[in-house]
């Protein structure tokens, strides 16, 4: 238990404090202006860990106001506790299944077009085994890095978070992605800016490389070629990414896309695939919606009122772009309330800000072309 004017010395030992009260139980702390907000509240926040109790800092009536309120009571160690503490790791199992499941169906589906085309060079059994290994290391790289992204943030501010909870899904990708629980309000919005940025990053990133080694191992196909297999086999098309336009500009000579016959065709291998769906899912998660990462990177920038008029335009906009179970979902997450922050005062530095830029270009770039 801490008393009040022990939290009255922590206190005014970070703030310049002005008055101090207790308001119904509440300490209450009105602080001066011009000072260090940022690295104050976070070493309060640090001193009060150990006795469960959290400083909220807010601007109110034009008083810059500190009140440090009670923090959740501990975890259990009981059965639901440690069930929890495991389904991580069940989920991490199932992920791997259902999307190795998904990787079996792309794999076979390339397999039957080589064999039409008398391209096979290797036995069956390791030609399966290989691509259907790479697809599920190159899903799992997509989607597990995308996360990490966000726990390394999360640990760099010393904001708990959990293990990443993986969600296997259906084919064609065999994963809905994966989530991390944020187990403590983020500090300001410098914080939330870095959490909301860290993970597409990160997904682009891979999804790029994964995209540099799969586009290689496609097979391109002529007009007869193209021809035969369509009557033949079925097959699905897909849209292309900005970004393999580019790629195939400056590393592949627009062999793939931009001086083929227009009657020709490219058969992606699942790797390939795998890179394909690694940017479709950034591109929509960029989207600066809700509790989207591009939300939380736009909260962060504009703050909770702009943020709301940006979240309604964009999904307007993913919406008419045909993306609209998805635009409906991404708003639906606007009513859980705006992020939990320690800290409303701290605003963005020049440099975020600037890094800003990064998220319309990974848009662009992730945007395939219809």
């Amino acid at each position: 238990m801490v008393f009040f004017s022990e939290l009255e010395r922590l206190v005014s030992s970070d703030f310049k404090v002005k008055e101090s009260f207790l308001y119904l139980g509440v300490p209450v702390f009105h602080l001066e202006e011009n000072q260090d907000f940022e690295d104050g509240i976070r070493r309060i926040r640090d001193k009060l860990k150990s006795e469960n109790l959290i400083p909220i800092l807010r601007r109110e009536a034009g008083q810059i106001v500190l009140r440090i309120h009670g923090g959740l009571p501990p975890s259990t160690t009981g059965p639901r506790r440690k069930w929890l503490d495991k389904l991580p790791i069940i989920l991490f199992i199932a992920t791997i299944i259902s999307v190795t499941y998904s990787g079996y169906g792309h794999s076979m589906g390339y397999l039957s077009m080589l064999k039409l085309l008398g391209r096979l060079k290797s036995d069956e059994q390791v030609f399966l085994i290989t691509f259907i290994s790479l697809y599920t290391i190159s899903v799992m790289c997509v989607v597990g890095l995308h996360e990490l992204g966000h726990l390394i943030s999360s640990r760099k501010h010393k904001t708990k978070a959990s293990l990443p909870f993986f969600i296997p899904g259906p084919p064609p990708f065999g994963s809905f992605g994966a989530v991390i629980r944020q187990e403590a309000p983020i500090l300001n919005k410098k914080e939330l800016f870095d959490l909301g940025l860290a993970g597409p990053i990160s997904g682009f990133v891979v999804s790029l490389i994964i995209s540099f080694l799969g586009l290689p191992l496609s097979a391109l196909v002529n007009p007869e070629e193209l021809a035969f297999i369509t009557s033949t086999i079925e097959t699905t098309s897909i849209s292309v990414p900005v970004s393999w336009l580019v790629m195939d500009s400056l590393f592949f000579n627009g062999q793939f896309f931009l001086t083929r016959s227009p009657d020709s065709g490219l058969f992606i291998n699942p790797v390939a695939f795998a890179a394909w769906a690694g940017l479709f899912i950034t591109f929509l998660n960029i989207f600066p919606i809700g509790q989207l990462d591009g939300g939380h990177v736009s909260y962060a920038l504009f703050g909770p009122k702009y943020h709301r008029y940006i979240s309604y335009g964009a999904a307007l906009v993913m919406a008419l772009i045909g993306f609209w179970p998805m635009a409906l979902l991404s708003i639906l997450t606007l009513r859980a309330g705006s992020p939990v922050m320690l800290d409303t005062i701290t605003e963005l530095d020049t440099k975020r800000k600037l890094a800003s830029l990064i998220m319309p270009i990974m848009l662009v770039l992730s945007f395939s072309l219809f």
